[in-house]
């Protein structure tokens, strides 16, 4: 039975191969889009499970994410390839020894084989059950792991999931990563690149080294599988989406066309916010091609708006409403929440009640029914001069998290030409947040604490 695909290019064989060796532990593919990264790893994970019985984990940071993009696409094109080997058009047709060559098993999130062997797709968050699910995970050991998508990927849970590289097999154990490289500062640059261990910023043991190995990918490598209109798309890019979607290639804070730095600086303490606002930016739909759902926490002081925190998410309404509730309780005084209403989710009402119902917290929501005008020039105009002047600074604690890095990653990128690789869905809405600041202003005890002031009656939030 020949496993591999029907299509590989030239680099996705010679890594194929490579990784068949038990020379590398650690391997990070890293470059353009759609350059056959997460097609060629998926395809090695198959051979290893029917040739090895190997039990092999996928993850990314949401399971939405995973859904639309690995589930959806990349298991089924690369079954479907190998089944065409054997002279079948779909891969749900092919029985070996009375057993289906693969299926899935929804309540499991896993594809199982003839021989028992599996590939588990789970998440880091994403859903209500999230952290029983991570829990088993970590309970479990993997003959492989593959983390897609890293940039969105703290180091802390990586270093978990190496320990768990433990199921004996007659080849090593691997840790895969893939992503379309972000800023120097991720954990990834630091551990492939400069080598150093990202906590203590020393410098890796030879023995810890001697298992690394990084390869970076090009979409001109797979440019035969990749439309003309796709290309002309991405040569068309911005310098900084260019960059990082088809060079394919790590980049310094200082590269943004309008944004140029990150205005970094150290919070005061609680007693020096007079205001705090949450601005939500929702997003409709709940797919990773779609906009992220932006959720930003600000602070007003006597002279400066800190950014504090943010939650984005290409995710599901419950996840959102999480991130919300993730940013009011770090709220060091009680915060006026603002949700646009213009592109609400349709299941927001329903969530909601039942996301109140299991935290037993009721979200004091206020809609912003503005019309907000041209976006660029909305958050060009109101951010751009406190960028410049020194009236806004970003909460240095969000260096090098995964929040964080998509934070700057869209500051950078956010550029007068369209694409649609970019994002700006987190400068959006901290340009709408910071236009309400000063809109009715009622300065709000610092010492006040965060109280219960709204009820859910009849799907409508009534003041008590």
């Amino acid at each position: 039975m020949i496993l591999l695909p029907e299509r590989l290019n030239d680099k996705q064989i010679e890594l194929y191969n490579l990784l068949n060796e038990d020379r590398y532990v650690e391997y990070l593919f890293y470059g353009s889009s759609r350059a056959g990264k997460t097609f060629l790893i998926f395809a090695w994970f198959v051979t290893q499970c029917i040739r090895y019985g190997a039990n092999c984990l996928i993850i990314r940071n949401t399971f939405t994410s995973l859904n639309n993009g690995m589930l959806m696409q990349t298991v089924p094109a690369v079954l479907n390839s190998m089944a065409r080997r054997w002279g079948y058009s779909d891969y749900k047709k092919v029985m070996i020894g009375g057993e289906r060559f693969a299926r899935y098993v929804n309540k499991d999130d896993s594809l199982v084989f003839y021989n028992g062997s599996y590939i588990k797709f789970g998440s880091l968050r994403g859903s209500s059950d999230s952290e029983s699910k991570y829990d088993s995970i970590l309970s479990t050991e993997w003959g492989h792991i593959f983390l897609d998508e890293i940039s969105e990927i703290s180091w802390q849970p990586v270093s978990k999931l190496l320990t768990r590289l433990a199921q004996k097999l007659p080849v090593k154990n691997k840790m895969l990563y893939a992503l379309n490289p972000c800023s120097k500062n991720h954990w990834s640059y630091k551990r492939f690149f400069l080598q150093e261990d990202y906590d203590t910023g020393l410098k890796l043991d030879p023995s810890i080294q001697a298992m690394l190995y990084k390869k970076h990918f090009s979409v001109e490598d797979n440019k035969e599988n990749v439309s003309s209109s796709y290309m002309l798309t991405m040569k068309s890019l911005s310098k900084i989406d260019k960059r990082r979607f088809l060079d394919g290639e790590y980049y310094d804070e200082m590269e943004g066309e309008i944004f140029h730095h990150i205005p970094w600086g150290t919070m005061p303490e609680e007693e020096s916010f007079v205001r705090c606002i949450i601005y939500v930016d929702p997003s409709a739909k709940e797919s990773v091609k779609n906009d992220y759902k932006a959720c930003v926490l600000l602070g007003l002081t006597k002279d400066k708006i800190w950014l504090v925190d943010v939650y984005a998410v290409q995710g599901s309404t419950y996840e959102m409403l999480e991130g919300i509730y993730s940013l009011y309780v770090k709220c060091p005084i009680t915060p006026r929440l603002y949700i646009e209403k213009k592109q609400v989710p349709l299941d927001f009402n329903k969530t909601l009640l039942n996301f109140q119902a299991q935290k037993g917290w009721i979200c004091p929501i206020e809609w912003d029914t503005r019309n907000h005008g041209n976006k660029f020039y909305n958050i060009e105009s109101t951010l751009d001069p406190l960028f410049k002047n020194g009236g806004m600074m970003f909460n240095d604690k969000m260096k090098n998290t995964p929040m964080g890095e998509i934070t700057v990653q869209q500051f950078l990128e956010f550029s007068r030409k369209e694409s649609p690789l970019k994002k700006d869905d987190i400068p959006d809405a901290v340009a709408k947040g910071v236009s309400l600041m000063g809109r009715n202003l009622k300065i709000v005890n610092p010492a006040q604490k965060k109280t219960k002031m709204f009820i859910a009656i009849g799907g409508k939030l009534k003041s008590l």
